[in-house]
């Protein structure tokens, strides 16, 4: 490609911030972000090297391919929010010389391919970045959570003639030919994370992570890596007040250049503040593969359950399809059910009150009940 500005990733920003791709608030601020720096760069020492970008994103057609559902067989083809990701990743450099983006947070609705991007970025870092001794993890609260992203590392290597060129494929980690390292999976136990010296750790589902545990001993041990990775890849989950929202805080303060983080990469695909969930031009925010490699049906399957049957399926669909933090209990509960239950009259006389005391995660619930004209007051 003669003229890098014609690169899938680089189109993708472009069509973003026009508005020509349906994106939420946040994905534009990072479309913004990259465009602006490829502005700044003679005054800030940022340097973008296109080749190496497109290298990367190439490695993925080239020598992976799926091996799941109507894919397998198939060259693993980036999607284009997929190759703005690489883009950046493993295309910007900072003053040092040394790349640039050392944190990620990409945050994505189920469904949308971020395990094997993230099994792909580590046979990628393995392979393409010429580190001596590279060691990857997979992180989850888990061993068996982490195992998954391993799983399609390893059946991806399988089938790849590149990979196995460099890399022996073996059943727990996959480890180079020469010099040493390891790409393998760990659980939160602290003994198996003593002593590593990572150069990309990715944290899958950090949704489930009760505190920032592993997230930090990971982080700590990316020292001596100069071009180390530290991913983090998930969905929403039901937890508002873990790890996961404070991560999300900063990295939207730094897209809304209130934090300067030249080393932290986002890509936020949610739905905002404002959106209406059941209109599927909505859906796209939350889910950028949706038109392209996921099953628009079985996503409509789901919201007619969410939306015929309340409760808890319309807050896993909120949460887990559309990237929603939900507040259960309003949930439970619908607006226009509890609006038709105002009342303004105030009756008098005999009242009985019945309580249930939470206890760990179910809700504290108080009724009151008067007698009245044969019936009941509530």
């Amino acid at each position: 490609m003669q003229n890098w500005t014609e690169h899938p990733a680089h189109q993708y920003a472009v069509d973003v911030t026009l508005g020509r791709i349906v994106a939420p608030k946040y994905v534009v601020k990072a479309c913004n972000r990259y465009l602006d720096d490829l502005d700044r760069m003679d005054e800030s020492g940022l340097e973008f090297r296109h080749k190496t970008a497109a290298a990367y994103c190439a490695f993925f057609p080239k020598a992976l391919k799926h091996y799941k559902s109507s894919f397998a067989g198939k060259p693993f083809e980036l999607l284009p929010w997929q190759q703005f990701a690489i883009w950046n990743l493993f295309g910007w450099y900072g003053p040092d010389g040394y790349r640039r983006f050392h944190y990620a947070l990409i945050l994505i609705s189920r469904k949308n391919g971020k395990t094997t991007l993230a099994a792909g970025i580590g046979l990628l870092m393995m392979v393409m970045d010429g580190e001596g001794a590279p060691e990857a993890y997979y992180a989850a609260t888990k061993r068996d959570q982490a195992k998954i992203a391993f799983q399609d590392a390893y059946q991806m290597s399988l089938a790849s003639k590149t990979v196995k060129q460099y890399l022996n494929v073996r059943k727990h980690d996959i480890v180079p030919k020469k010099g040493g390292g390891r790409l393998a999976y760990l659980g939160s136990n602290h003994d198996s994370m003593d002593g590593l010296n990572t150069h990309f750790a990715c944290i899958d589902e950090y949704h489930a992570h009760p505190d920032d545990h592993v997230f930090n001993v990971l982080k700590s041990s990316q020292g001596q890596r100069p071009n180390g990775l530290h991913l983090t890849i998930t969905t929403e989950g039901f937890n508002p007040d873990g790890p996961l929202k404070h991560l999300k805080k900063y990295c939207r303060n730094v897209l809304d250049d209130l934090v300067e983080d030249e080393a932290q990469f986002a890509l936020m695909y949610e739905l905002d503040e404002e959106d209406d969930w059941t209109d599927e031009t909505a859906w796209l925010k939350a889910n950028p593969s949706l038109e392209s490699a996921m099953n628009i049906e079985e996503m409509r399957r789901e919201f007619n359950q969410a939306v015929n049957q309340g409760g808890s399926k319309e807050v896993e669909f909120k949460t887990k399809r559309l990237n929603t933090q939900v507040n259960a209990a309003e949930t439970w509960i619908p607006d226009e059910i509890w609006q038709d239950g105002e009342s303004d009259e105030v009756p008098e006389g005999e009242c009985y009150a019945g309580l249930d005391l939470a206890s760990v995660s179910d809700m504290t619930a108080l009724v009151l009940v008067m007698p009245m004209n044969g019936g009941y007051f509530l």
